[in-house]
């Protein structure tokens, strides 16, 4: 109830700054009233049981297929992810990921932090899909995401499984994690994919070994983990308290466990090196340096995005009443309580802790490992409350028809959000209203963003006022080559001129400032001035073909 009133309040209002919990703002108009009214319709106690009803068969598939489930769940997944795709490529460094696929370059110099797993699964897989099937570099990285998207979504359905949940219960949880925010990460981008894989597999496996399993599970996800962010090193106190719950029994549990830590220390061991340079080079300069009061503001937010419930979750965790299953005793779940905090405080300190150097709005990407285990969290604890209580109590219907509609509406909503570029741009300009959220840098990289997509869009006058504000907050050099470009564009040739030549006093070795120049002189001085710049461009970068095709039209003209 709380988590819909708070959704609502602010995407109808002029809160500013509530960037996780306005995502119905900027949605079309009918879209934004058939939400509302299916969230509305939760509070009718037909619907609510109607609603219940559908989760009670969706459980019953979902437990009595086993594997089949959890495969065409996965199937099912893939293809939504496929479909669902980003035009604008805002979030994160997705731009960057997919020209780095398109240039072909050293993944290993345009991105010497990324871990093993990442950079063979996002960059390297990607290339080679583009390269087998007869789809371009963008589908490939979607295709890449896509795969990485469907085993978390079997794996997760793996853990409510692991949990014991049944029934409605079982339903309704699957829909909470299916349409939470962490799946969008998936959809075209997957930076932190493989490691929310890798978190997924070590959750299910810890809740397996605790049940009497085998460390297997657990052992991969952990080693998935630690080799594809540097962050996945949080994961480690976790195995460690479950692995020595494992070998504290003896027998061939102890015998498991014992090679299970020594399999995780080897993967450790290797990914160690890297991720201690990463964070000395990177981290401590990018990510955590001046920390301030906000980032707490930015965090709360984040898990708003991804996890519209965690409240409900956490009101379902301490909430008291009998075991959820059959598996699960009253010391086993008190155990489980002390070890969901193990495995969250780490990464909600990280959440808290790190920022991100473009802004909390546009970097939330790097916190999806993170609210990962919130959302397996919240899921599972609902699913235990509802399976603890009286199915066919009133109140039990309500409670679960809000939830999973809250679920699915705000889904639809962020959704929207990822797939549509009206949407997204507004809500950017939005965003950018709130100028104290933005440190200057992060400001002028979002207004370079937004002058780009301007232009792109033929609305030049436009792209030059999200440039002049660029400048503002940090002056690149290239924001007064853009401004030069579209005063150009616009047939303002002296303005032109005046931009290029305020861009050649900040970087005067820039071939394209040259070329720049070279076009201006060709229209308002003379060709012999115009030459002159397209020799200076071709001094400095002698191959570059806009100045070697100017140079040509010039002879041309020349000979004329």
């Amino acid at each position: 109830m709380l988590g819909a009133l708070a959704w609502l309040t602010v995407s109808f209002s002029h809160i500013t700054g509530a960037w996780g919990l306005d995502t119905l703002r900027h949605a079309p108009g009918t879209l934004g009233v058939l939400l509302v009214a299916m969230l509305a319709l939760a509070f009718v106690p037909a619907v609510a049981n109607a609603v219940r009803a559908a989760c009670e068969g969706l459980g019953r598939l979902l437990a009595s297929r086993g594997p089949v489930a959890g495969g065409l769940l996965a199937f099912v997944t893939f293809i939504a992810l496929l479909g669902l795709r980003d035009p604008l490529h805002f979030i994160g460094d997705s731009g960057l990921r997919l020209a780095a696929i398109t240039v072909r370059g050293d993944t290993g110099t345009v991105f010497p932090q990324a871990a093993p797993l990442d950079r063979l699964i996002n960059l390297h897989s990607a290339r080679a899909l583009a390269d087998v099937l007869p789809i371009g570099d963008a589908d490939a990285l979607q295709w890449a995401g896509a795969l990485v998207g469907a085993l978390w979504a079997a794996t997760a359905l793996a853990f409510l499984r692991a949990l014991d949940l049944k029934g409605a219960a079982l339903g309704a949880a699957t829909v909470v994690l299916l349409f939470s925010g962490v799946l969008q990460h998936f959809a075209g981008y997957d930076k932190f994919g493989p490691l929310t894989l890798g978190l997924a597999l070590a959750a299910t496996g810890a809740v397996r070994l605790l049940a009497g399993g085998r460390p297997w599970l657990l052992m991969l996800g952990v080693a998935i983990a630690v080799l594809s962010h540097r962050t996945g090193l949080l994961v480690l106190p976790m195995a460690i308290v479950v692995l020595t719950i494992a070998v504290r029994r003896g027998g061939n549990a102890g015998r498991d466990g014992l090679f299970a830590i020594a399999a995780i220390a080897l993967a450790t061991a290797f990914a160690v090196p890297q991720a201690f340079t990463s964070v000395q080079s990177i981290d401590r300069a990018r990510h955590l340096s001046g920390w301030a009061p906000r980032q707490l503001w930015d965090a709360l937010q984040v898990l708003w995005l991804l996890c519209p419930l965690w409240i409900a979750g956490i009101v379902a965790a301490l909430a008291p009443g009998r075991p959820a299953g059959k598996q699960q005793t009253a010391e086993s779940r008190h155990m489980t309580s002390w070890l969901v905090i193990v495995a969250l405080v780490p990464w909600l300190a990280l959440l808290i802790a790190v920022r991100g150097s473009q802004g909390a709005s546009r970097d939330w990407d790097m916190h999806v490992p993170a609210a990962s285990l919130v959302v397996l969290a919240t899921a599972g604890a609902l699913g235990q409350r509802w399976q603890r209580i009286n199915a066919d109590q009133r109140g039990n219907s309500r409670s679960l028809a809000l939830a999973v509609a809250l679920a699915f509406c705000t889904g639809l909503a962020s959704w929207n959000l990822h797939v549509s570029a009206t949407s997204q741009l507004a809500r950017i300009e939005d965003q950018l209203q709130v100028r104290s959220a933005w440190s200057n840098e992060a400001w002028a990289r979002t207004q370079d963003f937004m002058g780009i997509q301007a232009l792109r869009a033929g609305q030049p006058e436009r792209a030059i006022s999200h440039w002049e504000a660029a400048i503002q907050g940090a002056p690149n050099p290239r924001y007064f080559y853009q401004v030069a470009l579209a005063q150009m564009r616009l047939g303002r040739m002296d303005r032109a001129r005046e931009g290029f030549s305020r861009t050649q006093t900040r970087d005067p070795i820039n071939a394209d400032v040259w070329v720049g120049r070279a076009m201006v002189a060709s229209r308002f001085d003379s060709i012999a001035a115009a030459m002159a710049y397209v020799d200076t461009a071709l001094a400095r970068q002698p191959r570059k073909w806009d100045a070697l095709e100017l140079r040509r039209k010039l002879l041309q003209y020349q000979g004329q």
